[in-house]
């Protein structure tokens, strides 16, 4: 079974119950096995959220091993997200869930709907620091460099605040 990396966030409604709930239907119908879950974490929206005015994400990290094909993962992770009342709207812009896959074993690939590892995951502190919980000498693929060296080198100092739930 392949190991995967999975992004959770949500900064619309009852927060910490969404993310229970998708987390909960990731490994309800199989081909999922949960074997690991960062904390939460409270963080404010990325500044290129265009000026928005929105509230605070509540984000996590969840370890899962699978048999799905990267593909698949990504069809499993839209439909929850649709389920919980994910409406694709302003790039960036407040939402009820966002499922991301990070990584899925050492797999490098670039598709139109699907990069991983996940584009962006370096350069946000609001992945690496759930990321650094569960698994901080994981290597990045393509950077080569662990979850741990790749939050010691962020730049900003935005904050995320680790919450007990």
């Amino acid at each position: 079974m392949a190991v995967v990396y999975v992004a959770m966030g949500s900064n619309l409604g009852k927060r910490v119950a969404t993310l229970g709930l998708a987390k909960e239907q990731l490994v309800a119908v199989g081909g999922l096995v949960l074997t690991g879950s960062s904390p939460y974490y409270e963080t404010e929206p990325e500044s290129t959220s265009g000026g928005l005015d929105q509230p605070h994400f509540i984000n996590s990290v969840l370890r899962l091993q699978t048999d799905l094909t990267p593909s698949e993962l990504l069809q499993r992770l839209q439909r929850i997200e649709q389920a919980l009342g994910r409406q694709r709207g302003i790039r960036w812009g407040p939402r009820t869930i966002d499922l991301d896959v990070l990584l899925y074993d050492d797999i490098v690939m670039k598709e139109e709907t699907l990069e991983i590892p996940h584009p962006r995951m370096h350069e946000r502190r609001f992945v690496l620091e759930p990321l650094c919980d569960i698994a901080p000498e994981i290597r990045h693929p393509l950077l080569g460099k662990t979850a741990r060296e790749l939050l010691k080198g962020l730049n900003n100092r935005e904050e995320a605040i680790r919450h007990q739930v």
